[in-house]
C-alpha cells in the first residue's frame, strides 16, 4: 500500500540504514526496498492475526473495562498505536459490532496521555503524502 508513496522520499540507502537501525524491522524493510511489497497470503494472514488480536482483546474486556480486568496497563500502551493506525488505515470494520472493544478503545483515546502521543498531524491519514492510499478514520 505504501510502497509508491515511500519511494517517493526513500532511496534504496535509506532502506538498508533503516533496516541496520531497527533490527526487528529489517526483513520489512528489505522486503520494501526490494520493490516486491508483500504477497496477497502474506497480506491475508496479516489480517486475519489482526483480527485474532480485536477478537481476543474482546473477549479479555469481559472480565472489566481494561485488557487485564479493572486497571489500565501496559496492555493498553502497548496494543494502542497499533489499533490506532489499523483505523488511520481505514480497518476499523475488524472491530465493527464489537461493543465492548468500541467502548474500551473509546476509553484509551479519551486519556490525556493518547491524545499526547497522537496529537493533531501525527497520523498518515492526515499527512498529504499518504492521502491518496489511507482511508479517512473511524470518528473518535
Amino acid at each position: 500500500m505504501f510502497l509508491p508513496v515511500v519511494r517517493t522520499f526513500r532511496s534504496e540507502s535509506d532502506f538498508e540504514v533503516a533496516g541496520d537501525r531497527r533490527p526487528i524491522r529489517k526483513g520489512f524493510d528489505r522486503k520494501m526496498n526490494a520493490g516486491r511489497g508483500f504477497s496477497a497470503e502474506e497480506v491475508q494472514s496479516s489480517r486475519e492475526q489482526l483480527q485474532q488480536t480485536v477478537d481476543r482483546i474482546e473477549s479479555a474486556l469481559a472480565r472489566g473495562p481494561f485488557i487485564l480486568g479493572e486497571s489500565f496497563t501496559l496492555a493498553e500502551c502497548c496494543v494502542a498505536p497499533l489499533l490506532d493506525r489499523m483505523d488511520d488505515l481505514g480497518m476499523a470494520e475488524l472491530w465493527a459490532g464489537r461493543l465492548r472493544f468500541s467502548d474500551w478503545l473509546g476509553r484509551v483515546r479519551a486519556r490525556p496521555s493518547f491524545r499526547e502521543a497522537f496529537y493533531p498531524g501525527s497520523r498518515l491519514s492526515e499527512r498529504p503524502e499518504f492521502a491518496s492510499v489511507v482511508a479517512p478514520r473511524s470518528p473518535s
